[in-house]
């Protein structure tokens, strides 16, 4: 390869780098996204115009077994309808959602189960998005911000990135896929903790957690965005 030639990126491609001494060597995959529309002029369609007939006042929508769950909260309590194509919609069974506010924006899949958390402080947990029930052992939940996935770089297993409650004083938390916990730093004033927007993504092969705008404990509004590739703590 020289500096005129042209490289295919149809595939990975792989460049190793040399120390002078050629002992030494740093592997690099590399690979190539390409748009399939012009990315600041993507076209929006209507998918339906419809749900589910009936006023919501607060919902989520994941996938599960190549199947959408929707959890819905209206004036009847708590409803769980399923689809297969985003457009209709069956009303299924639902348990374990009683008794507490369930804070449905925070739902998350983490390990095989589902979790989410309450205005109370309770952790909520089901292996089949039906069947729901507080987790035994789990701390005093604020919120869960969502998922930090296994990094190899960071010799991180993965785990649930929450914030919990001690003695008045609000911490970064994480669960870890056996169900033990890790406390971290205590959150900033400003940290969200209501409200907010998250994605799991890898930026260059490390995995991190992003969270986005909110409100804090405060219940003052953010614009920020925070990161953490290790759930001790997000800057």
């Amino acid at each position: 390869w020289n500096g005129s030639d042209s490289l295919d990126f149809s595939s990975f491609v792989r460049f190793d780098v040399y120390s002078i001494d050629g002992k030494a060597v740093k592997r690099y995959i590399a690979k190539l996204n390409v748009h399939q529309q012009v990315p600041d002029s993507m076209e929006w369609k209507l998918r339906t115009s419809s749900l589910l007939g009936k006023t919501v006042q607060e919902q989520k929508v994941i996938t599960y077994n190549g199947s959408y769950l929707m959890y819905v909260k209206n004036q009847d309590g708590y409803e769980l309808y399923r689809s297969s194509n985003a457009i209709d919609w069956t009303k299924s069974d639902l348990s374990g959602l009683t008794e507490k506010t369930f804070i449905l924006t925070q739902l998350v899949s983490y390990e095989g189960f589902f979790y989410m958390p309450t205005a109370e402080g309770v952790l909520y947990q089901s292996i089949n998005g039906t069947d729901w029930s507080a987790l035994d052992g789990a701390p005093e939940v604020k919120a869960v911000l969502g998922v930090v996935y296994e990094s190899e770089q960071l010799k991180h297993p993965s785990a649930l990135a929450t914030v919990i409650n001690e003695n008045d004083k609000w911490y970064y938390a994480a669960m870890n896929k056996n169900l033990q916990w890790q406390t971290g730093n205590e959150i900033v004033s400003t940290f969200p903790v209501t409200g907010f927007g998250h994605v799991s993504h890898e930026v260059m092969y490390y995995q991190r957690l992003m969270v986005v705008a909110g409100k804090s404990r405060d219940n003052q509004l953010s614009n920020a965005a925070w990161e953490t590739m290790d759930y001790n703590g997000c800057s």
